[in-house]
């Protein structure tokens, strides 16, 4: 029986976590926004993520892993947005956008009350930074922005492109990869952009197609 790999993340999503963050926080999501989160979009992530930092030389294990664990876990905060602005089809009103930016927050809040975890927890927090500081939501810049998470930018946006969503349909890989071309410098680390573009286009189809079917992407973190 096929199993995601975001199996592992209900250890974080626990009665405390109001603690860890400032402001109330409502009760996770066990409808679309949850299911959402729990799919299989955080699985691409992780694999993408690992793919992109290959192809720009990352080898050494304590930064492969702090990549994977971003990518895995970059979406944790969503659990407590509210289903109906995340499946929202219109534009956003600025209230239900500063809902949404707050995930990024939230799951670096839960993340760093694991000993351990802060790096991981970082990048979290800072993987919608833009690489010209126009980002959030510490508006960090450049060389700023935790290697982890300039990586983890790239594969999130990618993947989100290439799948259908509430406001709109899926690109293709091609058009996709433009789209990434055009924000190299702007929205990503143009280094980073570089190695992505340096990944044949049917290479990310197989990892879209392997990560749609793998019982779990930990057991196969070199194998891509």
């Amino acid at each position: 029986m096929h199993k995601s790999a975001t199996s592992i993340l209900g250890m974080f999503l626990d009665s405390e976590v109001a603690t860890l963050i400032n402001g109330p926080v409502p009760v996770p999501n066990k409808t679309e926004a949850y299911e959402e989160f729990m799919g299989r979009h955080i699985d691409r992530m992780a694999m993408y993520s690992i793919k992109i930092a290959r192809a720009y030389g990352v080898e050494d294990a304590r930064t492969l892993n702090d990549i994977f664990f971003a990518a895995l876990l970059h979406d944790i905060g969503k659990a407590y947005i509210r289903a109906s602005v995340l499946n929202k089809p219109g534009e956003l009103t600025l209230e239900e956008r500063h809902h949404v930016e707050s995930h990024s927050v939230i799951g670096s809040a839960i993340i760093s009350s694991m000993k351990g975890w802060e790096r991981i927890s970082r990048a979290v927090r800072a993987h919608h930074e833009w690489w010209d500081g126009s980002g959030y939501p510490d508006e960090l810049a450049g060389a700023g922005i935790p290697f982890p998470a300039r990586v983890v930018a790239v594969a999130d946006v990618f993947d989100a492109l290439t799948c259908e969503r509430p406001y709109r349909t899926p690109l293709s890989i091609p058009e996709a990869v433009d789209h990434i071309r055009g924000e190299s410098g702007s929205h990503f680390d143009p280094k980073i952009v570089e190695a992505f573009l340096s990944v044949p286009h049917a290479k990310w189809e197989e990892i879209r197609s392997r990560a749609n079917q793998l019982q779990s992407p930990l057991l196969h973190l070199y194998n891509w």
